[in-house]
C-alpha cells in the first residue's frame, strides 16, 4: 500500500480550487481633480454575499480575481475615509473599471469603512472572528480552526505556526492559565469580536522590549456580552449499548475589572471532564505523577488511533469555577476550583510478539480495561504586573485518586488486576523583579511537597485446574522540592548581561513490598543542584539579529541508600551545560531560528529499586543499583514565513539529538513472564525529526487548506535475552486539513493522513502503513437549519501480506431557532464492531482487535444566552 490514493485525491481538491474559471477585474480609484486615492476598499459582491476585496495601491489601481459565477451581474462597492460610498453593477465577465469618488458632506455619518479580516500591527496580527466562521461553528474552538496560520489539536492545545502559545487571555487578562479549554470548548464564537495573536510576548511588563520566542492569544469580546452574565446551558439524551445523557451550565461574566466562568457537566456519551480541565501551559517540573506510580506504571490499556466516542463508554462530570479580580490597573488576584471525574470502559483483543534471541515469545490475551479518576485542584494567584515591577505568588493544590481495573483472559487463565494509587501535590511559586535604570533585578522561589500513601496492585489468577494463585504489590512515596533564584540582569545599548544563581535541594523516599516475597526497598535520597549561568544577549537594530548564549556550571549532589538492599548512590560532579539561541529575521515576514545546546542529566532515587517490583500480572521491573548518567547534544532550525494579507502561513523545523548513556534497557522474556531492568553498559542513541507545514486561505470560495509532513529516524541499543541489539526505526506522514464551502448552501471539511513506519533489528525488516479519511459534508437548505454527513475511512496494515478496512458512518440535522439549537444525530450508523491495527515498540510488534461502540441515537438542545 502507499500514498498514491491520498496524493491523487489531494491534487484533485486543488485542482478543483485552481481550475474554477476566473474573472479577472482590475481598475482604478480617483477623485474628481483626477487624483489617485490609495488605500481605497474595493469589494466585490455575488447575490449579496462577498467574493472578494482588495486595496487600492499608491497609483489608485486595485485588482480582484474570483471564480466565474453563476450571477449574471456583480456589485462592486469602493470605500475611502471622507469620500462617499461608490457602488457599481457591472456585468460579469473580465474588465477594467475607473471609479471616482465624491468627497462626503457629512464624512462621519456618510461613511462607514468596514474592519478588514486580518490586520497586523507591529507584532500583533489581528483576525476579525466573524469572517472566518462556517455556519456550522459553534464555539470559540471551532472559529479558531478556520483561522489561518493557527492549528488547534484534537486535546484543543493551540499553537500558531507550529508553536504552542505561552498564554490564554480574555480581553487582556489570564484569568484561565493554561487551563484555557475551558473557554474555547464553552464559549460560543459569536461572542468573540478578534482573536489577536501575540508574536515575541512576555507575560511581564518589566521584560518588555526584550525578544522572546514566546506567542499569546488574546481573545476580544463583542460588546453585547460585556458587563452582564452570559452562558449556554445543554442537555442530551439517546440510546446506543446503553441510555446516553449529558447536561451542562455554564455562566461567563467579563467587565474590565472581573472575570468568572463557571461550569457545571456530567453526562456518558463522550469524554470531556479531564479534556476540559488539562493544563496545556504546565510550569516546568510541576508534573503531578508521584515516585510510587512511576515504579508501579500504569495499567491502562493501549489506545487505538479513534476518537474515543467511538470505542470508549465513559461517565464524566466536570465543576469549575474560575474568576480574576483586578484592584488597579497593574495587580490582581485569580483563582481556579475543578473538579474533575472520569471513568472509562472498552475492550479488546491483543496478539504480542517479543524477540527472545533464538525464538519469539507470543501471547494472546483478551482485556477489558476500566479506569476511574477523581481530581480536585485549586490554583490562587496574586500578581502585580507594572513596568517597574512584577511579583507573582502562585500556590495550587491538587490531588488524584485513580482506580484502575483490567479483566485479561490469556489462554486458559483468567486474570484480574487492580491497581489504586493515591497522590497529593501542594505547591507554592514566588517570584519578583523589578527594573532599576538599566539594571533588573529577579528572585524567585518554590517549594512542593507530593505524597502518595497508596500506590497498590493486586493480582489474582484463576487457572483452569483450581490452582488459582495471588500476589499483592504495595507502594508508597513522598518528596520535598524547594528551589531559589536570584539574578541580576544589566543592559548597555543593545547587549544585556546576565547573571543568575540557583540552587536546588530535594528529599524523597520510597517503598515497596512485594507482599508475601524478601522483594523490599526501602530508599531515602538527598538531591542537590547548585548553578550559575552567566548569558549573554544582543539584539541587532530593528530586532534583525537575536542572539541568546548561556554558559551554565553546575554542581551536582546526590547521596541515596536503599536500606532494605544496603545499595547506595553517592555523586558530585561539576557539569557544564552551553547554549546558543541565535534568530534571523530575514524580512518583516520571515525568519529562521538556530539552536544548539548540551545537557547533562542524572537518574533519581528510583535508580535504587534493586529488589523488583510487579508492574503486571507478568511483568517485573527492578533497577541495577546504579545511578543513570547521559549527555545530550541537540541542534535544529526553525523557518517561520507568513503574508497574512495573502493569508499564506509556512513553517519548518529540523531537530537533531546525540544522547550518550551509562546504562542500557535490558529485557527478558519466556513463556510466561517479561523482565525489564538495566544493566551497565555504556551506549548512546541518535534521532532526528522534520516537519513542514503550509496554510493557505482562499477568501471567495471559503477555503482554509492545510498541508503537513513529518519524518523522524532514530537509532538505539537495548539488551535483549543478555544480548546487545541495536534497533533503527523511521516513520514518515503526509496530511491535508481542508475546509471548503464554496456555496452557501454547503460546506466539506476533510482530514487525510497517511503514515508509514519501518523496524529494523539483526535480519529483521518490518513495515506498516496506515491512511485515513476524516469527512464531513454540511447542507443549509434553510436558514438556521443543519444536515450533516460525517465519515471516517481507515485502512491499516496488520501483517506483511494483510490490510483491513473499516468506515465509520455518522447522520445528523441540527436548526437553529433564536437562542436554541436543536440536533438530532445517528453515530456509526453502519454499526461497525471492530477495528484493527499493529505497533512497534522496539524490538516487540503488537496486534490489536478493538470492540467498537454499537450504534446509538441522540437528541441535544442547547440554549445561548
Amino acid at each position: 500500500m502507499n500514498a498514491r490514493p491520498l496524493i491523487t485525491f489531494l491534487m484533485t481538491i486543488f485542482g478543483i480550487v485552481t481550475a474554477l474559471p476566473q474573472v479577472t477585474i482590475t481598475g482604478n480609484v480617483e477623485d474628481a481633480d483626477k487624483q489617485p486615492l490609495p488605500g481605497t476598499v474595493v469589494r466585490l459582491y455575488s447575490e449579496g454575499r462577498i467574493k472578494a476585496f482588495a486595496s487600492a495601491n499608491s497609483k489608485g489601481e486595485f485588482s480582484l480575481k474570483v471564480p466565474a459565477l453563476a450571477a449574471d451581474s456583480l456589485d462592486v462597492t469602493a470605500q475611502c475615509i471622507s469620500y462617499d460610498k461608490a457602488t457599481l453593477r457591472i456585468a460579469n465577465r473580465q474588465q477594467h473599471l475607473s471609479v471616482t469618488l465624491h468627497p462626503a458632506e457629512n464624512k462621519l455619518k456618510e461613511v462607514t469603512v468596514a474592519a478588514p479580516m486580518i490586520n497586523e500591527r507591529g507584532d500583533t496580527l489581528v483576525y476579525r472572528l466573524a469572517s472566518f466562521l462556517g455556519k456550522s461553528d459553534v464555539t470559540l474552538e471551532d472559529g479558531l480552526k478556520k483561522l489561518p496560520g493557527i492549528n488547534v489539536s484534537g486535546n484543543g492545545q493551540i499553537s500558531y505556526l507550529g508553536k504552542s502559545i505561552s498564554n490564554f487571555y480574555i480581553e487582556g487578562m489570564n484569568m484561565l492559565g493554561g487551563k484555557y479549554n475551558l473557554a474555547t470548548r464553552n464559549m460560543p464564537a459569536k461572542y468573540v469580536k478578534n482573536v489577536e495573536v501575540l508574536s515575541n510576548h512576555h507575560d511581564a511588563l518589566v521584560d518588555k522590549g526584550k525578544p522572546s520566542d514566546d506567542v499569546a492569544l488574546n481573545v476580544t469580546l463583542d460588546n453585547s456580552v460585556r458587563f452582564k452574565p452570559v452562558g449556554t446551558s445543554e442537555m442530551l439524551v439517546g440510546y446506543g449499548d446503553e441510555w446516553l445523557y449529558r447536561i451542562g451550565v455554564t455562566g461567563m461574566m467579563f467587565t474590565p475589572q472581573f472575570q468568572t466562568i463557571v461550569s457545571a457537566k456530567a453526562g456518558n456519551d463522550r469524554q470531556f471532564a479531564i479534556a476540559d480541565a488539562y493544563d496545556h501551559i504546565t510550569i516546568p517540573g510541576a508534573d503531578n505523577e508521584s515516585l510510587a506510580s512511576q515504579a508501579l506504571g500504569s495499567l491502562s490499556g493501549s489506545r487505538p488511533p479513534l476518537k474515543g466516542y467511538r470505542y470508549i463508554s465513559p461517565d464524566d462530570r466536570l465543576v469549575n469555577a474560575s474568576f480574576m479580580r483586578k484592584f488597579t490597573d497593574v495587580s490582581s488576584l485569580k483563582a481556579n476550583a475543578t473538579y474533575a471525574y472520569s471513568a472509562t470502559d472498552y475492550s479488546y483483543s491483543q496478539f504480542s510478539r517479543y524477540y527472545a534471541g533464538e525464538e519469539i515469545v507470543t501471547f494472546n490475551e483478551a482485556i477489558s480495561p476500566y479506569s476511574r479518576t477523581h481530581r480536585p485542584s485549586l490554583d490562587v494567584t496574586y500578581n502585580h504586573n507594572s513596568a517597574s515591577r512584577y511579583v507573582d505568588n502562585r500556590f495550587s493544590a491538587r490531588a488524584d485518586f485513580l482506580t484502575e481495573r483490567i479483566s485479561t483472559i490469556e489462554d486458559n487463565r483468567d486474570i484480574n488486576q487492580l491497581r489504586k494509587a493515591r497522590t497529593v501535590n501542594l505547591s507554592n511559586s514566588f517570584s519578583w523583579r523589578i527594573n532599576r535604570g538599566p539594571m533588573q533585578w529577579n528572585l524567585s522561589s518554590s517549594l512542593r511537597y507530593r505524597i502518595a500513601p497508596e500506590a497498590d496492585l493486586n493480582v489474582a489468577l484463576q487457572n483452569s485446574d483450581d490452582n488459582d494463585t495471588e500476589a499483592t504489590q504495595h507502594l508508597s512515596s513522598n518528596r520535598l522540592e524547594f528551589s531559589a533564584n536570584a539574578s541580576t540582569a544589566y543592559n548597555r545599548r543593545r547587549s544585556t548581561m546576565y547573571l543568575p544563581l540557583s540552587v536546588k535541594y530535594s528529599r524523597s523516599r520510597l517503598k515497596s513490598d512485594l507482599v508475601g516475597t524478601s522483594h523490599l526497598n526501602d530508599i531515602t535520597g538527598n538531591f542537590g543542584n547548585l548553578s550559575l549561568s552567566p548569558s549573554y544577549q544582543y539584539v541587532a537594530p530593528a530586532r534583525k539579529v537575536e542572539l541568546d548564549l548561556h554558559m551554565t556550571l553546575r554542581m551536582m549532589v546526590m547521596h541515596a541508600r536503599n536500606h532494605a538492599t544496603g545499595s547506595k548512590i553517592d555523586y558530585d560532579r561539576p557539569l557544564f551545560d552551553p547554549s546558543m539561541r541565535l534568530k534571523y529575521n530575514i524580512s518583516g515576514n520571515s525568519s529562521l531560528t538556530v539552536n544548539s545546546s548540551l545537557n547533562h542529566s542524572i537518574g533519581d532515587v528510583l535508580d535504587l529499586m534493586t529488589a523488583p517490583v510487579m508492574t503486571s500480572y507478568r511483568t517485573n521491573r527492578a533497577a541495577s543499583g546504579l545511578l543513570a548518567r547521559s549527555r545530550t547534544f541537540s541542534s535544529g532550525f526553525r523557518f517561520e514565513f507568513k503574508k497574512p494579507m495573502d493569508f499564506w502561513f509556512f513553517n519548518a523545523s529540523a531537530n537533531y539529538s546525540d544522547a550518550k548513556r551509562n546504562l542500557m534497557s535490558s529485557q527478558i522474556v519466556d513463556s510466561s513472564d517479561i523482565a525489564t531492568s538495566a544493566i551497565a553498559a555504556d551506549n548512546s542513541s541518535q534521532s532526528l525529526s522534520t516537519s513542514a507545514s503550509v496554510t493557505k486561505q482562499i477568501i471567495h470560495i471559503g477555503a482554509k487548506i492545510t498541508l503537513s509532513g513529518n519524518y523522524s529516524w532514530s537509532r538505539n541499543k537495548m539488551m535483549q535475552q543478555n544480548r546487545p541489539i541495536p534497533y533503527y526505526g523511521q516513520s514518515y506522514s503526509i496530511s491535508a486539513d481542508i475546509t471548503l464551502a464554496p456555496w452557501r448552501l454547503i460546506e466539506i471539511r476533510y482530514y487525510g493522513n497517511y503514515s508509514k513506519s519501518f523496524s529494523h533489528y539483526l535480519s529483521s525488516h518490518s513495515s506498516f502503513d496506515m491512511m485515513s479519511h476524516d469527512i464531513k459534508l454540511s447542507l443549509y437548505p434553510l436558514d438556521g437549519m443543519e444536515l450533516f454527513g460525517q465519515t471516517e475511512l481507515l485502512r491499516k496494515q496488520i501483517t506483511a501480506d494483510e490490510h483491513k478496512s473499516i468506515s465509520l458512518f455518522d447522520l445528523g440535522i441540527s436548526y437553529k431557532l433564536k437562542q436554541f439549537k436543536f440536533t438530532l444525530r445517528a453515530d456509526n450508523i453502519l454499526d461497525t464492531r471492530n477495528y484493527y491495527y499493529t505497533v512497534y515498540s522496539a524490538l516487540d510488534t503488537y496486534s490489536y482487535s478493538y470492540r467498537l461502540r454499537q450504534r446509538s441515537f441522540t437528541f441535544s438542545v442547547t440554549f445561548t444566552r
